[in-house]
């Protein structure tokens, strides 16, 4: 469900505990990487709306299932946040309501979560995580993005020439590739990444077909 104003907009979904577990420590991730959903998608090769999809929680245990070990690669590490929820004697596990409202101040969102569902205290308890989080829009240094997105063309043609592109390869694994080439002064994200690749194939030195139900990238056989 989504509601949107002049400065915010607001989505909602039902989801169980687990899944907002793991829902909320996809959103807290992605704004501390400072990537933007639509690179969230390119590194699932998935069209751009795709993961801007499940952040509204449209089926979020439907895409934990299916994507659950990508987003663990992605990521890094377990990716489950840990909270613990108050539980009378008398509840039982269920669906309920989460809500999510993103408030444009212009030069940053506010992210501001609402759930249904009290978090447990105590000295044993983990620490209540904050419901509200901020995503500022990136300054970024011209000459800096500019020699970071020429770097990943350069890495990009060296891969091509070691023939990488000659079998299939996932976004993922490009991606993690050129990351490994960053120098102190470069920050790859995956949208340079993805600029370099959608540059080769404008070249047409490499196309983009899809592999199942995700694009792949290859050397046109």
């Amino acid at each position: 469900m989504d509601i949107e104003s002049k400065n915010n907009v607001s989505y909602s979904g039902m989801m169980y505990t687990h899944d907002f577990k793991a829902w909320y420590a996809c959103l807290k991730k992605r704004l501390d990487n400072e990537w933007t959903v639509e690179d969230l998608s390119f590194l699932l090769g998935k069209p751009p709306y795709y993961y801007a999809d499940f952040e509204k929680m449209f089926k979020v245990d439907d895409f934990l299932v299916k994507e659950d070990g990508l987003i663990r690669r992605i990521y890094g590490e377990v990716f489950t946040e840990r909270m613990e929820f108050h539980k009378n004697d008398y509840e039982i596990n269920e669906e309920r309501m989460v809500r999510l409202v993103i408030e444009d101040k212009g030069q940053w969102k506010n992210y501001n979560i609402s759930i249904p569902w009290e978090f447990a205290v105590g000295k044993k308890k983990p620490p209540k995580p904050s419901l509200v989080f901020e995503e500022w829009k990136k300054d970024e240094d011209i000459q800096i993005e500019s020699d970071t997105l020429l770097h990943v063309r350069i890495e990009l043609e060296k891969l091509l020439k070691l023939n990488f592109f000659k079998v299939r390869q996932t976004a993922i694994d490009i991606f993690e590739r050129i990351k490994k080439t960053e120098l102190y002064h470069h920050r790859i994200r995956p949208q340079h990444v993805k600029q370099g690749v959608y540059l080769l194939i404008q070249q047409a030195k490499i196309v983009v077909r899809s592999n199942g139900d995700r694009y792949c990238f290859h050397e046109d056989y």
